[in-house]
């Protein structure tokens, strides 16, 4: 059930894992508030404003996520070019293939493998797996052919590919509401193109029947034949795409023409308020940026914690 919170805590989460470190310390966590903006006095920050609370401090760190800091940056009077840009996201996509042996997919670590053969064309091979309820949302046909495959679930292996952008999106706010605008380079629907016909040869050397592949126009392959996923070109449109990995509407960089935070993450001319998560990652790093963007608030506490002492 991993795919929809872990029922044990084995992932540790920030709620079980930052969170009590930082009780421990004497912070306050106080949950239900949805700050509007951050108060700037003097170009300095000093706190943050929800719609009945005010608090009051010295310094501000920013963490909304790639989607939303952007807006709540902009409401607090940051006004960067860069600000909302650069969004890159990691397209990615998922294939199906058919066994005549049990796999049992939700059955120990639902990502326990991956391929970077091709992690030099920025292309990654991830195994992915979940219980039947999440599968029926991602298998794709309706009526009796989703049915048929459904019932097949237990001898069904996923794995999907997810590309590094070629391209880049934006995010704002209309009215009130999230707007995110992002459109598939023709570059990398090719790459995920080539990431699935790798995968179908490894998929047909361990003994696959059939593959079904998310490309439209690419018939289900059978019997160890790709040659229509070979032969297919494949336009962003005939993607069924998806993506999971927001960065860079506040990227870090020198320039505050190119960047909104600098390389130790504070605004460009905004003292004391600071970005730290996806969207501070300037560009995409090719993998999941978790690890990434837990570094680099480490890092940024680090430091305001020099700075305090």
């Amino acid at each position: 059930m991993c795919a929809f919170g872990c029922p044990t805590g084995a992932k540790q989460h920030a709620a079980a894992s930052w969170l009590p470190r930082a009780e421990a310390a004497g912070a306050r966590v106080i949950t239900g508030v949805k700050v509007r903006r951050v108060l700037v006095r003097g170009g300095r920050a000093r706190g943050v404003r929800a719609r009945d609370l005010t608090v009051e401090a010295p310094i501000v760190v920013v963490a909304c996520g790639a989607l939303l800091t952007p807006g709540l940056l902009r409401r607090s009077g940051v006004r960067s070019p860069a600000l909302g840009r650069h969004l890159t996201i990691h397209p990615a996509s998922a294939a199906r293939a058919r066994f005549d042996e049990p796999i049992d997919p939700w059955d120990g670590v639902p990502q326990s493998y991956f391929v970077d053969a091709l992690a030099g064309d920025g292309i990654l091979l991830e195994g992915i797996a979940g219980p039947p309820d999440q599968a029926a949302l991602a298998t794709p046909g309706t009526g009796p052919l989703h049915r048929e495959r459904m019932l097949a679930v237990r001898s069904t292996a996923s794995f999907g590919v997810m590309v590094a952008d070629s391209a880049t999106g934006s995010v704002r706010e209309v009215g009130g509401r999230l707007l995110v605008r992002y459109d598939l380079h023709p570059d990398d629907a090719e790459r995920l193109r080539r990431g699935f016909a790798l995968l179908a040869d490894i998929w047909w050397a361990v003994g696959a029947r059939e593959i079904v592949v998310p490309l439209e126009g690419v018939p289900v392959l059978r019997d160890g034949d790709s040659t229509p996923l070979q032969r297919a070109r494949v336009r962003p449109r005939d993607v069924r795409a998806m993506a999971f990995h927001p960065l860079g509407t506040a990227r870090a960089g020198a320039d505050p023409a190119r960047a909104v935070v600098d390389p130790d993450l504070q605004v460009h001319g905004g003292r004391g308020l600071y970005v730290a998560d996806g969207s501070a990652v300037p560009s995409s790093p090719q993998v999941n940026p978790q690890v990434t963007i837990m570094a680099l608030a480490v890092r940024l506490g680090r430091t305001l914690a020099r700075m305090a002492a």
